[in-house]
């Protein structure tokens, strides 16, 4: 009975998850503050699994949803250059520079 209970629970987190992200997103939040509400439910929803189930791969798969989730909002943070390209640092326009001014001969 408590396995079935942390099943609707885990199932209920997760549908939470995607509503509460739908909402960031549509309220203006943006798609980083989305994915980050999105994937703090799922690791709240796999820590509620863990809690049940104590094993490796439970402890793993919870570690694993917490790097997926620094990873990813990280990613979004990062900044796009002209033409979606990203652009690391230093002059942001010279690469682009350099490349537009070569003319076949």
């Amino acid at each position: 009975m408590p396995e079935r209970l942390v099943h609707m629970g885990v199932t209920l987190i997760v549908a939470a998850g995607l509503v509460c992200a739908l909402a960031a997103l549509f309220a203006g939040g943006g798609p980083r503050t989305a994915m980050a509400v999105l994937l703090d439910f799922l690791l709240a929803a796999g820590l509620f699994r863990l809690s049940m189930a104590q094993t490796w791969t439970a402890i793993a798969v919870a570690a694993l949803t917490g790097v997926i989730r620094k990873v990813a909002v990280a990613g979004f943070s990062l900044p796009l250059g002209w033409g979606g390209r990203m652009r690391w640092g230093g002059d942001p326009q010279a690469s682009d520079a350099a490349a537009t001014s070569r003319r076949p001969s």
